[in-house]
């Protein structure tokens, strides 16, 4: 009887883990399921071999991959450190080759980390395997004691035990094994119990018998056994040396237990991970795919590549004849070739299950093709090509059955409840997908049929009402409490319910994270008060196992004939794969208008570069005054800066981050971008600025809005054939003002920005799909059709709105109104300027670029410092080595030849940790920054640096201040 996780006390866990998030989300998920968990997490073998040298704990839970290290060498070390420590492996994917090699290398199981509901209970299993072999211990520990209790103990349990003396010979079976067996003690003794072992096992039991006889060590052995019905069962045989009370060797015990339920539960487990692999691959394809002909045959191809599928086929209907033909196959020989008959004809038993399927439009499970009456006419062709069961699901598009999805398996038995539940859901599945393919067709052929309109009118009550059983979204009626009163099919799913879990009666709040269930309560009080409908609006949802996820949720009253509020309609969508798109929709875009850029930007990099070698000639070709070298000087610094600004916008574009929201001058930021702009646009489009007065800053992302802003100009260009204008503006609305244009607009104050052209506009048609990703009017290669589809995403990103007016010949006007949190401007901090001190302490400078190592020397030596200088990491490595003791602190490039800069400063942390570290780089990307921290940096400067921030960088270092901007915390924000 398995154990309750509160009986096994506080529990230690080490966990192997590099991902902080990951190891959280295990240690919530083991006490939210009753385990007392505290612990160590690392993250490097040596972190990892030095807790287990050091301590002792209950479980270790490994990840498979981290870097420079896996989960067979953590298993190994545990092997030789912590050998009765169970080891379970939790891997973001695994496949089942390398799952079953851990398994025989000693893992007591793995867990997929988008299956981590499994874990407790693997976990519970294996503590409960723990107690268990401690009590074979126990017991095997009361036997050296006793004889005469060992062979009464060993009688009265439930494990097959036996004895063997120095001669390797078998002495003694107890009670249950001979019952087991169904032999004699007579037929047993020797090596009589050989006869019983599994062929194919008893090679290898035997070995490894006999290799731990010679050593006088434990073994653990997994061979199958014959039972007295003739059935081979697995045992796991755990033999242990005995010695008598003097220390002289006397023979061995052995302990053995059935686990045939434990292997059959393995096999499933491996089998339904493959389902589960096929079942999200062909949803995938279900949601990019809209040709059915591809959408079948791909189904099939998945089924049979990725999952035990011998054979898989589609069967269509055709609605005029009624006969039957095959849409799709993958894998084996096909059974049902040539198929013309009528499902409502005498031949149509000829088709087996599909047959079936087709006519009693439900499932048909046959799990033995050669004794089931459905597969008696293809019995001895099923045979041949090696089918030995099969599993057939009606395909439906709305509530007609238009054809079947037949399956078939080498394995006798293979459909079992679970397989045929999931084959289930994914016939339901492809059903929605065509019911979606189909409605598209509709629409499109409605759009080209004005004629028609009267009778799509008259259709649409019905069609709406299948809409809301089909839809995958979770829609419900809630009354004025908030209780929910009528619950879609589908709420079920995107919630994680069962399909028959009634939802009706419960309150809606409970199925919104608990951050968010004041916001939702007072928006249905806001419904039932003559609010208005809110457009979608992103949520933390939970589904039934409280995982949070991302929910897109629409509001709207129901009205009754009296225009009375009824209820409260709400639709909720799962969109947390959409938000990952969203931001790769958003890198994507960035990274084509680098291109489309990239000649502007050339064109001013070669004008900064020429006005510093005109500087640089005439100082060195011409006798100056102090001030005119003041002069050029001065020149040659400023071009520095605008070529540092230019690459710091480069970097804002390449940058992929996450939203970071701050305060954003949107009239400073418009005149950046159209600087930028002007420089790259043809000369003979024409820019006009018009800015509202006392606008505040938006709080907002700034690299998401600066990227909307650049799309929308970028688009206004290529709607102007050669020449025209852009006007761009930014002003100030009240809720109130917005809310006569979008009812669901509930801020106090937005902020409208304005992108005119005066260009082609566009016809009602193109309007309407301009939002559309990948939707593009443009000429192949000229555009992706992100452009737009991105500048959607932010302003729904920042819970804005969008308008579009657009007339063909007369341009077209964008307008963004985005939330402001506040209405007035927030002030800046006034920046004070610093006094640089020097200092006496020894600097290690590492630099490859020759010109600046040696202007870097000379600064710091004017200050006072005194400077060892090194070109590349090895040299860097070597001198400090050579020097630790006199070096306070190395200021170093991190692009170093052969060596990085954070590589050479690990070794010399190594050689003295108590040195301190300032790194320089033209960029650290977000990814660089955690190793930066971790790698025990102080500070980092930025190129192209000036000398004078280097200095006091490394002087607030060499002193303990902090100060923002020059963390390493703060790199890249």
């Amino acid at each position: 009887m398995a154990s309750h996780p509160t009986e096994y006390g506080p529990l230690k866990v080490l966990i192997l883990e590099d991902s902080v998030k990951d190891a959280e989300i295990i240690r919530e998920l083991l006490n939210d399921a009753g385990f007392s968990v505290y612990g160590d997490r690392c993250t490097s073998e040596r972190d990892y071999l030095a807790l287990l040298t050091k301590n002792r704990y209950d479980i270790i839970l490994s990840d498979f991959s981290m870097p420079g290290y896996d989960a067979f060498g953590a298993l190994a070390a545990a092997k030789t450190l912590s050998l009765e420590t169970p080891f379970i492996c939790v891997s973001g994917s695994i496949g089942e080759e390398t799952a079953i090699a851990l398994i025989k290398e000693g893992a007591v199981d793995y867990v997929l980390k988008d299956r981590l509901i499994r874990l407790p209970s693997a976990i519970q299993r294996a503590l409960d395997d723990v107690r268990a072999k401690d009590a074979r211990w126990q017991i095997e520990d009361a036997l050296r004691e006793s004889n005469q209790q060992f062979r009464t103990l060993a009688d009265s349990g439930r494990a097959l035990i036996w004895t063997a003396g120095t001669d390797k010979l078998c002495n003694y079976f107890n009670r249950v094994w001979l019952e087991f067996t169904g032999r004699s003690l007579e037929q047993e003794l020797g090596n009589g119990w050989e006869e019983g072992v599994h062929p194919d096992d008893l090679r290898a039991c035997l070995e490894r018998y006999s290799t731990a006889f010679d050593r006088r060590e434990k073994f653990s052995i997994e061979y199958r056994l014959r039972r007295y019905d003739g059935e081979y069962r697995w045992l796991i045989d755990d033999g242990s040396p005995r010695w008598d009370d003097k220390g002289v060797f006397i023979g061995y015990i052995g302990h053995c237990l059935d686990i045939t339920g434990q292997k059959l539960v393995e096999a499933q487990l491996l089998k339904l991970n493959r389902t589960y692999a096929v079942l999200s691959s062909i949803n995938q394809l279900i949601v990019r795919e809209r040709d059915q002909t591809t959408l079948f045959t791909e189904t099939c191809g998945i089924a049979v590549g990725q999952g035990d599928i011998a054979m898989c086929w589609i069967a269509l209907i055709d609605m005029v004849s009624g006969r039957v033909r095959c849409a799709a196959h993958a894998g084996g020989r096909m059974l049902h070739t040539g198929l013309t008959e009528s499902i409502a004809s005498e031949h149509a038993g000829r088709m087996g299950p599909v047959g079936v399927t087709l006519r009693e439009r439900k499932e048909s499970i046959c799990n033995d093709t050669g004794h089931e009456q459905d597969m008696a006419y293809w019995a001895s062709a099923a045979a041949e090509a090696g089918y030995r069961s099969s599993a057939a699901f009606p395909l439906f598009i709305g509530d007609t059955c238009i054809g079947a999805i037949n399956f078939y398996s080498s394995e006798a038995g293979f459909f079992n409840t679970e397989e045929i539940y999931l084959l289930g859901e994914l016939s339901r599945d492809i059903s929605f997908a065509l019911e979606k393919i189909e409605h598209e067709k509709q629409r499109l052929r409605t759009e080209e049929r004005n004629a028609e309109q009267a009778r799509r009118l008259e259709e649409s009550e019905a069609y709406y009402r299948s809409l809301v059983h089909a839809t995958p979204d979770a829609i419900v009626i809630l009354n004025e409490e908030g209780v929910i009163t009528f619950a879609s099919p589908n709420f079920n799913a995107v919630f994680g319910l069962a399909p028959d879990h009634v939802v009706t009666g419960s309150g809606i709040t409970a199925w919104f994270h608990e951050d968010e269930r004041e916001k939702i309560a007072h928006r249905i009080t806001e419904l039932f008060h003559g609010k208005g409908a809110h457009n979608a609006r992103e949520y933390m949802l939970v589904k039934a196992d409280a995982v949070p996820f991302w929910g897109e949720v629409s509001s709207s009253p129901l009205l009754g004939t009296a225009g009375e509020v009824t209820g409260a309609l709400i639709l909720c969508r799962d969109v947390t794969d959409r938000k990952k798109l969203q931001q790769e929709l958003v890198q994507s875009q960035k990274l084509q208008s680098i291109g489309r850029l990239a000649g502007g930007i050339a064109h001013d990099f070669n004008n900064i570069l020429g006005i510093i070698l005109a500087y640089t000639s005439l100082m060195e070709k011409t006798r100056m005054t102090h001030e005119k070298y003041i002069e050029r000087i001065s020149g040659i610094d400023n071009a520095v800066k605008r070529g540092a600004a230019l690459v710091k916008q480069i970097l804002t574009f390449a940058r992929k981050t996450d939203a970071v929201l701050e305060p954003v001058n949107l009239i400073e930021l418009f005149r950046e971008l159209l600087s930028m702009l002007k420089q790259t646009f043809p000369r003979t489009i024409v820019f006009e600025e018009r800015y509202g007065g006392n606008i505040p800053n938006l709080f907002a992302d700034r690299t998401q809005i600066h990227q909307a802003l650049l799309n929308l100009c970028v688009n206004a260009r290529d709607a102007m054939s050669s020449t025209g204008t852009i006007t761009v503006s930014v002003d100030k609305l009240t809720g109130g003002e917005v809310a006569e244009l979008f009812s669901s607009a509930a801020d106090n104050w937005y902020v409208r920005i304005t992108v005119a052209d005066t260009g082609d506009g566009m016809t009602e048609a193109v309007k309407a799909k301009i939002f559309d990703p990948f939707f593009t009017t443009k000429e192949p290669g000229k555009g992706t059709g992100l452009g737009l589809s991105v500048v959607f995403g932010v302003v729904q990103t920042h819970h804005g709105y969008i308008a579009v007016n657009s007339v063909p010949g007369k341009g077209t006007t964008f307008r963004l109104y985005i939330p402001l949190a506040a209405h007035e401007p927030i002030a800046l901090e006034e920046q004070v300027p610093v006094v640089v001190a020097g200092g006496s302490e020894t600097i290690l400078l590492v630099e490859d670029e020759e010109y600046l190592l040696d202007m870097m020397t000379m600064n710091f030596e004017s200050y006072g410092y005194r400077v060892l200088r090194a070109q590349d990491g090895f040299g860097a490595v070597e001198l400090f080595s050579a020097h630790s003791a006199e070096i306070h602190i190395v200021f170093s490039d991190m692009g170093l030849p052969g060596m990085t800069g954070l590589e050479a400063g690990k070794k010399m942390k190594a050689i003295n940790p108590s040195v301190k570290f300032v790194f320089t780089s033209g960029y650290v990307s977000p990814d660089i920054r955690s190793e930066l921290v971790s790698g025990g940096a102080d500070g980092f400067v930025e190129k192209p640096y000036i000398p004078r921030v280097v200095l006091q960088t490394l002087r607030d270092v060499l002193d303990g201040v902090n100060i923002p901007g020059r963390a390493v915390g703060d790199v890249c924000k």
